[in-house]
């Protein structure tokens, strides 16, 4: 039985293989626009002089952050990783950035469950296991991730996001972890840890950063309803966010953003924010959704003996809890802009939505076991059975006609991917061979996946000022 067990886990982690490598080769076709340029172009500007020092390269990017933090969005962490997106090296290069946020998402969530597994499950998944559902769920995300356009392969959209819940995951991990170890030395690595997370994730988006500082405040609240005045060690990481965020929000550039938009009242933003809620757990509750709640539930029955996962608080208060973090998150946007964002913040929605559903409904099993209302014997062997139910289930969602995977093959294999491509290094081609101060350039083909801007017939228009800020040339479309 073991035996067939360890074989699924095997097949699942290679089906799951499977499904990356076309979402890294798509990468490959993708190429700087839009804000990438403007992010990046002093970089750009002093490798091409010839100066190839690191720390010289780190400290334009450096001047680049707090440019950006004085003159627009006041964020002082993002725009140090945007201005190094990989295309300053090469064009072609570019698609590593996307290849480098899948596996940053593999390790986060394989170090995630790694960490919880040591010191707050006893051990209780071997190291196969904790990849097998690492693996799983880096594959559901690709599948389902809403854009995959400013979720993956568009570098300033994707980085400015996406990794900082990851990592606001990680954090989380971390406090829980805080929560059931003794020593009093490991125990401050970890608040250190957790705090300098903390001020990472405040300066990266708005968006991430408040679900950070609700996630923490969660954690705070429980930690100290169970162990007091020592959780308050908590308070640290907690206060160290809320530090960020003010820093954030306080800045000149953040007052430049929001002049550009009409702020809406509080009680406007509470009530539009619940409607979105709503609507997204009517678009959120698919397929995709159904084959996490089955992860889930494979999850939680391996979680066999009672107290492996503590259940003092009865689960209809944590779904609450959820509630008020997805509607709180849903405000971040929708107070200073009168909108929710573009598809990039609701990429972090859809992420936040279902990594709390899928802790609340292991939460919800094993609250129910540790209660013997289900006795676990009755269900021998059923953790098998949704093994390769999930088997099945992620062939099934992997080859519905709306998944990115078939959209991303589609694209490999029709040329989509490769004309895009082939258009954009006829662009730099045109430059290194032409001498003219303005050049015309006819649109880029579109692809549902790798193509976020073009240029516009405006040479003022900020995409096109991107351009000759960054390569020193004037590109203009033909009407």
């Amino acid at each position: 039985m073991k035996n067939k067990k360890v074989l699924f886990q095997i097949v699942i982690i290679m089906v799951c293989m499977a499904i990356m490598i076309p979402f890294m080769v798509m990468a490959m076709y993708s190429r700087p626009c839009a804000d990438d340029l403007n992010y990046s172009a002093m970089v750009y500007q002093t490798i091409k002089s010839g100066n190839h020092n690191i720390l010289h390269i780190l400290k334009t990017a450096y001047d680049v952050d707090i440019m950006y933090y004085n003159t627009w969005q006041g964020l002082y962490t993002s725009a140090f990783f945007l201005a190094l997106q990989p295309g300053v090296i090469s064009e072609k290069l570019y698609g590593i950035g996307a290849i480098l946020l899948i596996i940053f998402m593999l390790f986060c969530t394989y170090f995630a469950i790694s960490i919880l597994n040591k010191y707050v499950w006893s051990k209780r998944f071997d190291r196969l296991s904790v990849a097998m559902f690492s693996f799983v769920t880096t594959a559901i995300i690709l599948i389902g991730l809403p854009s995959t356009t400013e979720g993956l392969y568009w570098f300033n959209g994707a980085w400015n996001y996406v990794p900082f819940f990851f990592l606001s995951v990680l954090n989380i991990s971390l406090l829980l972890v805080w929560n059931t170890i003794d020593s009093d030395r490991k125990k401050w690595i970890y608040i250190i840890l957790s705090s300098v997370l903390s001020f990472i994730i405040s300066g990266g988006n708005h968006v991430t950063a408040f679900l950070n500082i609700m996630m923490l405040t969660f954690v705070l609240v429980i930690s100290v309803y169970k162990q007091k005045i020592e959780a308050l060690q908590i308070a640290i990481s907690w206060a160290v966010a809320l530090l960020g965020f003010y820093i954030m929000y306080k800045a000149p550039g953040t007052a430049a953003r929001q002049s550009c938009f009409e702020k809406q009242g509080v009680g406007v933003t509470m009530v539009n924010s619940f409607k979105e809620f709503v609507n997204l757990i009517e678009n959120y509750t698919n397929v995709t959704w159904i084959m996490l709640m089955m992860v889930a539930l494979l999850f939680a029955m391996e979680l066999e003996n009672v107290g492996d996962v503590v259940t003092p608080i009865n689960p209809l208060s944590y779904i609450v809890c959820s509630c008020v973090i997805m509607c709180g998150i849903l405000c971040v946007p929708f107070y200073p802009m009168g909108n929710f964002g573009a598809p990039r913040v609701y990429n972090i929605f859809w992420l936040t939505f279902m990594a709390l559903s899928f802790a609340n409904m292991v939460y919800v099993v094993c609250w129910i076991k540790n209660r013997d209302l289900i006795d676990i014997k009755d269900f021998t062997g059923l953790d098998r059975g949704i093994t390769g139910s999930i088997l099945v289930a992620l062939i099934i969602t992997m080859l519905l006609p709306s998944s990115n995977f078939i959209s991303v093959q589609k694209e490999l294999v029709d040329g989509t991917a490769k004309s895009y491509a082939e258009a954009c290094d006829a662009r730099y081609e045109l430059m290194e061979s032409s001498t003219d101060e303005i050049l015309y350039v006819k649109a880029l083909p579109l692809s549902s996946n790798i193509y976020f801007s073009d240029l516009s017939w405006d040479m003022q228009d900020y995409r096109n000022v991107g351009w000759h800020d960054y390569y020193g040339r004037w590109l203009v479309l033909t009407e």
